[in-house]
């Protein structure tokens, strides 16, 4: 309601109007069956499941950061150990509301600061080429930036280069 105070915005790889990303209608829909938790909190906990294209194949794309722990294990092992956690991120995406984001294109309208989009270039679940699409849906200044060999989660896939891209952002509007 005041898009005077805000003077930066950076986002990365964010939501895109009306685009579904790869399998969470799917999750939506199937998510909070009463095996299911018990079922993907099994899934998560085996390689083979969490590099197939249904579990998260498309955060890097660099393979073999997906045999690193300390890469997903944040996201996987609360997931691993409860239950209830399972059933909170089944929840979240169950909450989704597609009509708010499908409204981003209007909600941008409304922004005024300056606003950086970093990308990874790969990206599959949201795909660069409509990412892009969006500058055209604000009346600010936008600035666009890819990440070479990244996808869904450039910043830790390349956190160098991201960070450099919000330095250079930021030199040049100030913060």
């Amino acid at each position: 309601n005041e898009p005077s105070v805000i003077k930066n915005l950076i986002l990365i790889n964010t939501e895109i109007p009306n685009h579904r990303p790869p399998f969470i209608e799917l999750y939506q829909k199937i998510g909070l069956l009463p095996f299911m938790p018990y079922y993907f909190r099994r899934k998560i906990n085996q390689k083979r499941f969490v590099k197939s294209s249904m579990g998260f194949k498309q955060a890097y794309s660099d393979k073999t950061m997906l045999d690193d722990d300390n890469n997903l294990g944040p996201y996987l092992k609360p997931l691993v150990k409860s239950q209830e956690k399972t059933k909170g991120a089944f929840k979240y995406l169950k909450g989704i509301d597609w009509k708010i984001i499908d409204d981003f294109k209007n909600t941008h309208k409304k922004i005024k600061s300056n606003v950086l989009f970093v990308w990874g270039e790969e990206d599959r679940t949201f795909p660069l080429a409509e990412a892009i699409k969006m500058k055209s849906q604000f009346d600010c200044e936008v600035v666009f930036k890819t990440i070479k060999s990244a996808r869904l989660l450039p910043h830790e896939e390349k956190p160098n280069e991201v960070l450099s891209e919000i330095n250079e952002f930021l030199k040049k509007y100030g913060y």
